[in-house]
């Protein structure tokens, strides 16, 4: 019945071919090989450039401090990654907060701020921000998260919880909560 209803009656049964349903598709992962293939197009020197649209101010620069990046997906932590190094900033990324927590122990140069996603297996940013207050209460959080709402205002406290992004987030709100912050640190 259905082979009869998506074929135009003028061509005949025995031509037909059976019509088979649909299937789902990994989106992720579509999504996933299609910036992959985009990258591998665009020539290296087609990158992040942060200039102001007219009659917008530059969103502020970075003077090279080190941002610990913390992001489970590996196209935003990479995409993260090269828009701190366009603003000005030295970018660590790291996969989980068992990483971050690990490069913070053998990191070489101070890092300054440590910029986490909530979402993320084994140890994620709320748990990330709780231990770095016992181990390193000096270095600032930025958490950022596209799914749970804003910690800051749901009773969860931690001393060196400094700011919160929702994803997404701007070039201009990333520059300037990052900016505002280092200053309150430095």
């Amino acid at each position: 019945m259905l082979d009869s209803l998506l074929w135009p009656s003028w061509i005949p049964p025995s031509s037909r071919q059976t019509v088979s349903r649909p299937q789902p598709i990994d989106l992720r992962a579509f999504l996933v090989e299609t910036l992959t293939m985009l990258d591998r197009l665009i020539p290296e020197t087609v990158r992040f450039e942060i200039d102001a649209a007219p009659g917008q101010s530059t969103p502020p620069h970075g003077n090279r401090e080190s941002i610990l990046v913390v992001e489970d997906d590996p196209t935003v932590r990479e995409l993260t990654g090269e828009l701190l190094d366009a603003l000005g900033y030295q970018p660590i990324c790291t996969g989980n907060g068992i990483e971050a927590l690990d490069a913070i122990d053998t990191a070489e140069h101070r890092i300054h701020l440590v910029l986490s996603d909530v979402a993320m297996p084994d140890i994620g940013g709320i748990e990330l921000a709780v231990e770095l207050e016992q181990r390193e209460p000096s270095i600032p959080v930025v958490l950022m998260s596209g799914y749970v709402p804003d910690p800051m205002g749901g009773g969860f406290s931690s001393n060196n919880l400094a700011a919160w992004l929702q994803k997404p987030f701007s070039v201009d709100a990333l520059a300037s909560t990052l900016a505002e912050v280092l200053s309150m640190n430095s």
